[in-house]
């Protein structure tokens, strides 16, 4: 349990918890009151069955290709995914297990999944409009760390953010993004500017080997400036990318299988606004 230091000052005056005053940053204060009309605040650790329905709310998920499902995880917040490929697993979209949140599905080559935490409308949503000279408090952050099984079995998995559009089953085709690439191992990222060709860069890090847990986060500021961390770090080689003002952006997961195929397991999916960690530094 976090312990709670001495109050001063101002935090004396105003009374009650404030960030200040808890050590260890296991609790902060805009997670336990978020704005619900900007987005709600998605901290999953992989464990727990999300509830699988459509998105209509009418039915249990069905897993057919490119219907839009919900997946509502069991610490708050819900995923919403797209299949590439009709799932034929019993387990109708996202399964979790002793090792985490298996984003894989099935073993068959060219099937994956479409995600975006919180979906594009609605109270859970976590969208951001790219506004010249919005404050950078506004910046919002997609954290993911987990367990790639076999490298050679993904022919895409990518994290990022893109813009607010129709489903693509292959993430060049987005008008807008910025996002890693993790193919073969390589950690690559690439961006996509008003529907022009994916710009790849190599980060040159160690390659992702079989079995190893990593963690990838992407920040987008409020004015559409894109940053990357591998592992809590800058890469060694990153990116400069800034998505078109008035430009709606959401974070996004993209999978592919390849003929290998591999197991993806989710250890860790927070999103939110920036101010809500503190542990990371940003330029």
């Amino acid at each position: 349990m976090a312990s709670i230091g001495t109050k001063k000052g101002t935090e004396k005056a105003g009374g009650g918890i404030t960030s200040n005053s808890i050590k260890d940053e296991a609790i902060f204060a805009g997670k336990l009151h978020p704005d619900i009309t900007q987005g709600n605040y998605i901290n999953y650790g992989g464990k727990g069955q999300p509830y699988l329905i459509l998105a209509t709310q009418g039915a249990v998920a069905s897993g057919g290709d490119t219907v839009e499902h919900i997946a509502y995880l069991p610490s708050g917040g819900a995923l919403h995914y797209n299949p590439v490929g009709a799932i034929a697993q019993s387990m109708k979209g996202p399964e979790a297990n002793a090792l985490g949140l298996r984003l894989d599905f099935d073993a068959a080559a060219g099937d994956g999944v479409n995600i975006v935490p919180g979906g594009l409308l609605g109270p859970w949503r976590h969208t951001i409009e790219r506004t010249a000279n919005l404050a950078v408090a506004r910046s919002l952050f997609f954290r993911w760390r987990g367990v790639i099984e076999d490298v050679s079995g993904n022919a895409e998995f990518n994290i990022g953010f893109r813009k607010a559009e129709a489903i693509q089953a292959a993430v060049d085709n987005y008008d807008e993004a910025a996002y890693f690439n993790i193919l073969l191992g390589v950690i690559n990222i690439e961006t996509i500017l008003n529907n022009a060709a994916t710009v790849t860069t190599a980060t040159t890090n160690t390659a992702w080997a079989d079995g190893e847990e990593h963690d990838l986060m992407v920040v987008c500021h409020g004015n559409g400036k894109v940053e990357f961390f591998y592992d809590g770090k800058p890469p060694i080689v990153s990116k400069a990318f800034q998505f078109d003002d008035d430009e709606v952006v959401v974070p996004f997961i993209h999978c592919l299988q390849s003929a290998d195929f591999t197991f993806l397991y989710t250890k860790k999916l927070e999103v939110g606004f920036l101010q809500q960690i503190k542990r990371m530094n940003t330029r």
